[in-house]
């Protein structure tokens, strides 16, 4: 949440969020008692109503990640203007104002600060903060110990049966 307030991004903090007290699109009201404050606004479906298995269609791959990944990997070959394009698309879309800066290290950032809001709890965040090296840093900054196998997962033991001569990731 407060990386959506720090961008004054209300309008996909709302869609993301749901919040105690707010009545939700279909009418449900969220009890102000509920456990917890905040829920997963992307996961809700009422049609669910608690049951273990839901209606939601789960995106893998949306157009917004599309831009975003136009985005930046027209930035890490020089185009900055094919780079803040595709990302000013996303920005549009939620009223946000248009990013400017063809300093290829700043787009950088700002394109990975984009990815963390536009997909937010669309199970993209660890493996950003692993692809672009931040999740060491982002794990201290939440109390939270990294260790550098954590960049790679352990290969199963089932196949590493199945392929003996594959040798086990670092530190698993």
């Amino acid at each position: 949440m407060d990386a959506f307030n720090a961008e004054k991004d209300n309008i996909r903090r709302d869609a993301t969020i749901i919040f105690r007290g707010e009545t939700l699109y279909d009418g449900r009201l969220i009890d102000n008692g509920v456990e917890n404050p905040m829920y997963n606004e992307k996961a809700y479906s009422s049609a669910n109503g608690g049951a273990a298995d839901g209606d939601k269609n789960v995106r893998y791959l949306r157009l917004g990640e599309i831009y975003l990944i136009l985005a930046e990997a027209a930035n890490e070959v020089g185009n900055s203007s094919e780079a803040l394009n595709a990302l000013n698309t996303v920005r549009t879309r939620v009223k946000l104002a248009n990013v400017t800066t063809t300093d290829q290290a700043q787009l950088r950032q700002l394109i990975w600060k984009e990815r963390r809001l536009e997909l937010a709890f669309e199970h993209d965040r660890w493996f950003d903060l692993i692809r672009t090296k931040q999740a060491k840093t982002a794990m201290a900054a939440n109390g939270k110990t990294f260790q550098d196998k954590m960049m790679l997962f352990p290969i199963p033991e089932k196949q590493r049966i199945q392929t003996p001569e594959m040798t086990q990731n670092t530190g698993w």
